[in-house]
């Protein structure tokens, strides 16, 4: 009889463990609005500051055009820089 009392009293306590480890209150769940919100704002700002670099950096940029290069044959070339 002792013996199945103790058997009954051991099986009681490892089904109320896990009762008792994972009974406790509840997280509040987190604010998914506001998040996505703050997301967007970031992102935003970050547009705007990559805006803003490129078109400072379109404004200190200048383009020089490539010169003209034209097809010659070698006599055309001799006769161009012939010496009088």
């Amino acid at each position: 009889m002792r013996i199945y009392t103790i058997i009954v009293l051991l099986i009681l306590s490892a089904f109320m463990l896990p009762v008792i480890a994972c009974g406790g209150g509840t997280q509040p769940s987190p604010d998914i609005d506001a998040r996505v919100q703050a997301k967007i704002a970031t992102e935003a700002t970050i547009e705007a500051r990559v805006k803003d670099e490129l078109a400072n950096a379109m404004s200190t940029t200048t383009v020089t055009p490539m010169p003209m290069v034209t097809a010659s044959t070698p006599k055309q070339h001799l006769q161009q820089h012939q010496t009088p």
